[in-house]
């Protein structure tokens, strides 16, 4: 499983290539924030989206997972006992830092 950790200018351009790569399945996205009209003119999104989460938007588009409820304010919190929660500790799990916050690089 590979997590994209934060859905803005790099996170967003990197969510297509990661699911064309190992496949939607294997793609998790992670980003509480949501979109604003502001973030268009740098983050593959549409004027369509505006006010969902970006993980939410990137991951309808593209097949992959979402768990916008496990990164808020810069930091990651896994709240969940479900399976995409256990594989985080998994040996095969990647986590890709793409977020604008220092907290989480």
């Amino acid at each position: 499983m590979i997590y994209i950790i934060g859905a803005g200018g790099v996170g967003s351009w990197l969510a297509p290539a990661m699911c064309k790569l190992v496949g939607p399945s294997h793609v998790v996205i992670v980003d509480g924030d949501k979109l604003e009209e502001k973030n268009l003119d740098r983050q593959l999104f549409s004027t369509d989206e505006i006010g969902e989460f970006k993980s939410d938007a990137l991951a309808r588009k593209y097949g992959c997972k979402s768990v916008p409820e496990w990164y808020s304010h810069g930091s990651i919190e896994v709240r969940s006992e479900d399976d995409s929660a256990k594989s985080l500790a998994a040996p095969s799990t990647s986590a890709i830092s793409a977020g604008a916050s220092r907290s989480i690089q």
